[in-house]
């Protein structure tokens, strides 16, 4: 018997804006920007192999293969069209990266070992219990002395970036969105099991306030 899909949510809730979805974010955001960093704390090595968690088009995939060449870098999302934009984007760019659809649990024999987890703009989409549930399995795929590095929406810097937020929260839902508006996603970690997490460095962006997160076993 096939295995029924779970259902998702597209990257920006409807799927008709999933094609523009990386002009939205750079004229929100200036994501490449905060990508960059993200890579850049990651710290990742020659022969790590690399989990990009709900890669979306693959733009932070596609940076950290160009950035760190002998590494293995997987991209993972659960939205077939956007992944499709990821594989056509690395096809052009002639970049080895592993496509991979579904999730965690649908590929777990090819994802053990993990030397490095990151993740950009995916936790916010998820309700608490749903964060909770995917930390815990990131936790398991880590090989020892493997980490985390996320970035997203964090508690607002200012009453201007919690007014900007607005639009995210009531695009994504307010459920979904509370445990970043709270900044609790280090806290949500640490209770999944890993010894040390933490969100620093707050940017304020036309989108709201975004910080990085790391997480180590």
């Amino acid at each position: 018997m096939a295995k029924k899909k779970q259902p998702f949510r597209s990257a920006l809730r409807f799927d008709f804006l999933t094609a523009h979805y990386d002009s939205i974010l750079d004229w929100t955001m200036r994501d490449i920007r905060f990508k960059t960093e993200l890579v850049r704390r990651a710290d990742i090595q020659a022969g790590h192999r690399v989990l990009d968690f709900g890669c979306g088009t693959g733009t932070l995939s596609r940076l950290v293969k160009k950035t760190h060449p002998q590494a293995t870098v997987l991209g993972l999302d659960v939205d077939p069209a956007i992944l499709r934009q990821a594989r056509e984007k690395g096809d052009q760019a002639n970049l080895a990266i592993d496509w991979l659809e579904g999730t965690i649990e649908d590929h777990r024999d090819r994802l053990g070992n993990i030397d490095r987890i990151v993740s950009s703009l995916v936790f916010h989409h998820l309700l608490d219990d749903e964060k909770r549930i995917i930390s815990s399995q990131m936790r398991s795929l880590l090989a020892p002395a493997g980490e985390v590095h996320l970035c997203d929406f964090t508690a607002p810097a200012n009453q201007l970036q919690a007014a900007l937020f607005l639009s995210v929260r009531l695009l994504d839902g307010w459920d979904r969105t509370s445990a970043n508006a709270r900044g609790r996603l280090a806290e949500i970690f640490r209770e999944s099991g890993f010894e040390f997490a933490q969100t620093e460095s707050p940017q304020s962006t036309w989108a709201g306030t975004i910080a990085f997160t790391v997480a180590r076993i």
